[in-house]
């Protein structure tokens, strides 16, 4: 008797641990495929390199590269010390469109994430609602013109489900969104150092450009000076009108030049203001002068002048030492801008700063 009954006590036991198992069981059987990452040869070092600097474990000259697409490059910008770049780096980070279509994409993405890893829980269904309903006579044994009285009907239901992941449809689904979270991610930190490259040059080439007008400005009056020097002086018959016509030729040459700077400005600054999120209309970067490198090097042409005035050198003696002058200013100016934009460059090409990279999940999602 005993026996039987402990019989009967140990079968509902059995028949759930065999479920358990069958469970578990079916629960390993995932039907999507395995992910293998292809291989591929990648050579130790540039066959060009000299034999000292192969690869090798300990002092190697090469260091493979370690992506890190969902870092945060930080403020990289602010080595060069400028509060007007400071400043132009965080108003496009507020009001780029391109960054903002990036930033709501990485948050699509998240909530997409999390929306397949719901599967993995119990979803939980709940309801209420009420009926208002007028009963027929007939259905109450009355006559046909008998008046019945409304009544409400309240309904309330709750609902459990679970459905249990025994193919791997759930984990194959969360992998796949996680995967294009990550993507998202890695799509918007290079969205936003590709904005701030496009920035940091388009500012330093206004910036140039301000510094080449500024120099053109000054060759213009001192080639007007120049003219009126010399056209006073074919006046009075001290030379020919020849270096009038000279004089003439080197002012018009620096007016149209002027022009072609000014213009190259203009269609820097609306580029700016576009990364901006602004209207050329609306955007104006107010130009920086560059008096103490026009006053220092304009001293050569200054003596030159001098020296005509006096009659001790020609006017082609003039001429060479202006366009001397002008063509070492520019090229000073010049390679000031090219040393600001190849830093850009490379801090583009490294992939952001060198500060120690923090995670940026906390200034993605503020930003949503």
């Amino acid at each position: 008797m005993m026996t039987q009954s402990m019989t009967r006590l140990l079968r509902p036991v059995r028949i759930g641990s065999a479920l358990l198992a069958t469970l578990l069981v079916l629960a390993g059987c995932s039907v999507a495929p395995t992910y293998e990452r292809p291989s591929v040869d990648t050579p130790a070092a540039f066959k060009e390199a000299a034999p000292n600097t192969q690869t090798g474990e300990n002092g190697s000259q090469w260091k493979a590269a370690q992506p890190a697409e969902d870092i945060a490059r930080g403020e990289w910008w602010k080595i060069f010390g400028d509060d007007q770049l400071n400043a132009l780096e965080d108003r496009a980070q507020q009001a780029n469109q391109d960054l903002k279509a990036a930033a709501a994409r990485l948050g699509q993405a998240r909530a997409l994430t999390r929306d397949a890893r719901s599967g993995y829980f119990p979803q939980i269904d709940a309801g209420l609602g009420a009926t208002r309903q007028r009963p027929s006579p007939a259905s109450q044994g009355l006559p046909a013109d008998a008046n019945t009285q409304p009544n409400t009907l309240y309904r309330a239901q709750l609902g459990v489900s679970y459905e249990v992941d025994l193919f791997g449809r759930v984990a194959s689904t969360v992998d796949a969104a996680t995967a294009d979270a990550q993507r998202s991610e890695a799509l918007f930190h290079s969205v936003l150092l590709a904005l701030q490259a496009d920035v940091a040059q388009q500012y330093f080439q206004v910036r140039e450009l301000d510094a080449a007008a500024e120099l053109y400005r000054g060759t213009v009056d001192l080639r007007q000076e120049s003219l009126r020097l010399v056209q006073r002086r074919f006046d009075e018959g001290d030379i020919s009108e020849v270096d009038v016509a000279r004089a003439r030729t080197e002012l018009a040459s620096a007016q149209s030049e002027a022009l072609g700077i000014a213009r190259q400005r203009a269609t820097a600054e609306h580029a700016l203001a576009i990364l901006l999120g602004r209207t050329p209309a609306e955007f104006a970067l107010q130009n920086r002068a560059q008096d103490e490198a026009v006053a220092s090097s304009s001293r050569a042409a200054r003596l030159s002048h001098t020296q005509y005035r006096e009659g001790a050198v020609s006017y082609f003696n003039v001429i060479d030492a202006d366009r001397t002058v002008l063509q070492l200013q520019r090229a000073s100016v010049t390679l000031d801008g090219e040393r600001a934009r190849s830093t850009v460059n490379l801090i583009r090409a490294l992939g952001g700063g060198w500060s120690t990279p923090q995670p940026a999940a906390t200034q993605v999602s503020s930003r949503q």
